[in-house]
């Protein structure tokens, strides 16, 4: 279930085959509003180690390892009241299996104790 307090943005483009095996390659971009994140203040910027989560169900019903990463956002001191009206967007391939597939992604603001999700239903290569 979305729910999605932070105003995550998800893109996902079109997948092209891996160059091994029956996965394809899905460019994905996640966007992160600055303005709904804390940034707490270090040497001369703002900045945030934000969790991302993602991971794949495939119509049948498989899912995929959830895959995590840590998202650094930082933002000069200079530049802070200006950015906050700014989206940060991460851009990734995900690997998924070709068919239907519900893709989901997940952030956690870890000084806010805040999370968002929010997924896509994808059809990725030849179903």
């Amino acid at each position: 279930i979305d729910d999605n307090p932070l105003g995550l943005e998800l893109e996902v483009d079109a997948g092209r085959p891996a160059s091994e095996g029956d996965h394809w390659l899905v460019p994905v971009t996640v966007g992160v509003p600055l303005a709904a994140v804390t940034l707490a203040p270090e040497a001369g910027f703002y900045a945030i180690d934000g969790q991302l989560c993602i991971a794949a169900r495939s119509a049948a019903g498989d899912v995929s390892p959830v895959q995590e990463a840590t998202l650094r956002l930082e933002v000069p001191a200079a530049e802070l009241e200006r950015a906050r009206g700014e989206v940060h967007r991460t851009r990734f391939e995900l690997a998924v299996r070709a068919g239907q597939q519900r893709l989901a992604i997940g952030f956690v603001d870890p000084l806010a104790a805040a999370t968002s999700f929010v997924s896509r239903n994808i059809v990725v290569g030849s179903p």
